[in-house]
């Protein structure tokens, strides 16, 4: 009786200590998967950094295992294309930072959303005292229908390179070459109108300068024609004022008639001197 309570005894005792162990095993399965997928929550939600799988380690094909690797695979994912988003969005903004045109945009209720560094070096505003203003509000047109970016937002249609004005903060003048686009949602909602602009201040006064330049061109050759149409009775006029003074000088005549004779021949010699000076200069 004695030894067959002492083997009840053993056999209870491995019996509790076995459930113990497989007790302790499930525990394992079950939390070990929880802990290291709230591991990775907290990792991936505190710092978006990216988390390897661990391949080395034999893989399970238990629920928890599978619902583990395919959150982990999915996080993962999500991070390389964040990570291929951002760099892409560097890459764009450098982009339109760097572009030697002014670019602006505005939202369906014409406040500024984006504008670039050209387009603060034309105006002469800084970018925080832009963004969010209404684009009626900045003083950068003499009057609101001016503002092309408007007329596109009201008519719904694109314009390509038309010729307008900005002013600075100083109130300075510029002339801009103007395209505008409007950019929609995927359900083709109006998302915002882009203008970007050209500074043509400094090719118009080139132009400008050109045009008077050929003005004085015409000018020159109109004026050198008259001369050379002037030169020709002027050189009938010397020689006839000439041979008057030396028949004045000859005769008998009064010192009044010699006197007119000679200004008359001197009158018509500076004439010719001036003519020959003005086409020579044009020579």
């Amino acid at each position: 009786l004695h030894k067959l309570s002492l083997l009840l005894r053993v056999s209870f005792i491995s019996i509790l200590l076995l459930a113990l162990f497989f007790i302790w095993l499930g525990i394992k399965n079950i939390l070990q998967p929880i802990v290291k997928l709230t591991s990775y929550a907290k990792t991936y939600r505190n710092s978006q950094t990216f988390v390897p799988l661990n391949k080395e380690a034999p893989a399970r094909d238990d629920e928890l295992s599978i619902l583990t690797r395919t959150i982990i695979e999915m996080g993962n994912s999500n991070y390389e294309k964040q990570k291929m988003l951002e760099q892409s969005e560097r890459y764009l903004h450098d982009v339109l930072e760097g572009i030697p045109y002014g670019i602006i945009t505005i939202d369906p209720r014409s406040k500024i959303t984006y504008v670039n560094q050209q387009f603060e070096r034309m105006v002469a505003f800084q970018r925080q005292d832009m963004l969010g203003v209404n684009l009626e509000d900045l003083p950068i047109k003499s009057e609101s229908v001016d503002f092309i970016l408007l007329h596109t937002l009201a008519s719904g249609k694109d314009m390509e390179e038309i010729e307008s004005y900005i002013l600075d903060s100083d109130g300075r003048k510029r002339i801009v070459k103007v395209t505008t686009s409007t950019f929609y949602t995927e359900t083709s909602e109006v998302m915002g109108i882009i203008a970007v602009m050209q500074d043509i201040t400094e090719i118009k006064q080139l132009q400008l300068r050109l045009q008077q330049s050929d003005k004085l061109a015409s000018i020159g050759q109109i004026t050198a024609g008259i001369a050379h149409e002037i030169k020709n009775p002027l050189a009938i006029l010397s020689g006839s004022a000439e041979l008057l003074l030396d028949e004045a000088e000859e005769s008998s005549c009064s010192e009044e008639v010699k006197e007119l004779a000679a200004d008359v021949f001197i009158v018509v010699n500076r004439l010719k001197e001036i003519t020959n000076n003005f086409l020579n200069f044009k020579i």
